[in-house]
């Protein structure tokens, strides 16, 4: 059976560089495995850059944008009752004209979207998307995902839906329940100085210091990770950072994978 591992935690734990070097690690033991960051338009269970299209939406630009047709049939992931799942770009840039590509943008599903999709339906979508994946033949026996189960699912639903800790739990739990041919292990990284380690990430990445209100985004959401996890019927195992010591961080991620996998 395959092996699925999450490497969940809040801005700034670390998640992107220690399931890489994770990665490498499991690599040089010859294992065949395969890692999706944050952002990767090849992940199977995100939806990157992804507008969601109603049929009357989709006519309207056929209508209106020449080659759209074409081009929203290129680059199609999900037909979805009545709707479709169109990619608009990918890491290099648009994945269409410029043209659609405003257009579909306006269209975006979930990151920063100017255009809710009922809740009900976000969550069918995500959830069709999952047993998809897990009815697929990924070759890999061993999947790493960056925050694609707790992170992204409690991020979206916080911010574009107000949803409780409850609601989170329902849908990370329906997500895991998807995988039913799959065995799921969840890494959470806890930073020890939550605040101070969110700064300091920022910073390394460019950004402006996280003013009061993200700091409080942040809090509540690792409350909320830390009760999803609780409901969460899966291997998982919380590793405090301290920011320090990534070694021994890594590490202990080696050590949870060898008591799951039975590595040698």
């Amino acid at each position: 059976m395959q092996s699925v591992v999450f490497v969940e935690g809040v801005s700034g734990a670390g998640k992107t560089s220690c399931l890489l070097e994770l990665q490498r690690r499991l690599l040089q033991r010859g294992l065949a495995v395969k890692a999706y960051t944050e952002g990767d338009p090849a992940s199977p269970l995100d939806l990157c850059w992804v507008a969601y299209v109603t049929q009357e939406e989709a006519r309207r630009l056929t209508r209106s944008i020449r080659g759209a047709k074409e081009e929203m049939e290129q680059n199609l992931l999900l037909s979805e009752g009545d709707a479709l799942l169109v990619r608009y770009r990918n890491r290099e840039g648009p994945s269409c004209s410029m043209q659609l590509y405003e257009a579909l943008r306006a269209l975006e599903l979930n990151y920063k979207p100017k255009r809710l999709v009922a809740p009900e339906t976000f969550k069918r979508v995500f959830e069709e998307l999952w047993k998809r994946f897990d009815q697929g033949e990924e070759r890999e026996e061993l999947l790493l995902f960056d925050g694609s189960l707790l992170s992204h699912t409690a991020n979206d639903m916080l911010r574009n839906y107000g949803a409780s800790a409850e609601e989170i739990a329902g849908q990370v739990l329906r997500l895991a329940g998807a995988l039913e041919g799959k065995r799921i292990l969840v890494l959470y990284l806890d930073p020890v100085e939550m605040k101070k380690r969110l700064q300091e990430a920022r910073q390394s990445r460019g950004q402006s210091p996280a003013g009061p209100g993200e700091l409080a985004f942040w809090m509540a959401r690792r409350k909320v990770d830390l009760a999803v996890l609780q409901q969460l019927a899966v291997h998982k195992v919380i590793l405090a950072v301290d920011g320090r010591d990534w070694d021994g961080v890594l590490d202990r991620m080696l050590r949870a994978l060898e008591r799951f996998v039975l590595l040698r």
